[in-house]
């Protein structure tokens, strides 16, 4: 499933207009709306927070480099186990480690609300 799906779908189970979770993630509902078409994806900071307010765990919205084979440098999978590793965290210390990832993923050269190539 897309990440467009899947912030779609949760967001409706949880009964929330694009507005109210943009509200919540600190964005634009325009912002909402372009993730849910698949025009931008939420940038590498926003997700943990989405995924919360979402129900979702962290690794369904890093579709991007869960996906086996799909034309990722070798290191994604040190970014995916970070971002597993963030989950396990209090909420109180996971926007330093956030940073962190963060940094990891732009020199990856993934993330910045951009689709990765090739999907």
């Amino acid at each position: 499933m897309e990440i467009a799906d899947i912030i779609r779908k949760a967001r409706n189970e949880k009964k929330l207009s694009q507005r109210a979770l943009a509200k919540l993630v600190r964005r634009s509902g325009a912002a909402v709306a372009q993730w849910e078409l698949g025009q931008t994806m939420p940038d590498w900071e926003i997700r943990p927070l989405l995924a919360q307010e979402l129900s979702l765990p962290l690794a369904a919205l890093m579709p991007e480099i869960a996906a086996a084979g799909g034309g990722l440098p070798v290191a994604d999978p040190m970014v995916l186990a970070a971002a597993r590793l963030l989950e396990q965290f209090p909420e109180s210390v996971r926007e330093s480690y956030l940073v962190q990832i963060g940094a990891m993923a732009d020199a990856l050269g993934l993330g910045k609300g951009t689709p990765p190539k090739g999907r």
